[in-house]
């Protein structure tokens, strides 16, 4: 079954639920970060949504170090194709 594209919008809404989103920024289709204003929103969309599928692609999130000015959490949503098994 062929991928969907995921754009940023849909990883926002996806996202949105765990706490106030900063920013979402897709840097392609394999790499998008995702800013939380708090530590705890992203703590909880890292347990919660990790090794998830979002639109048929297993992803991994990655914790980032804080943000430009270093007081927002990051984090990295990696998507990886679904392996057959």
């Amino acid at each position: 079954m062929p991928q969907r594209p995921v754009s940023e919008d849909y990883i926002r809404d996806i996202f949105n639920r765990f706490g106030n989103l900063i920013d979402v920024r897709m840097v392609n289709p394999q790499l998008c970060y995702v800013m939380f204003s708090d530590e705890r929103s992203a703590d909880t969309a890292f347990e919660t949504m990790n090794g998830q599928e979002i639109a048929l692609i297993r992803i991994r999130i990655i914790e980032c170090d804080k943000s430009v000015d270093s007081t927002t959490p990051t984090a990295s949503v990696v998507h990886r194709k679904r392996q057959k098994v």
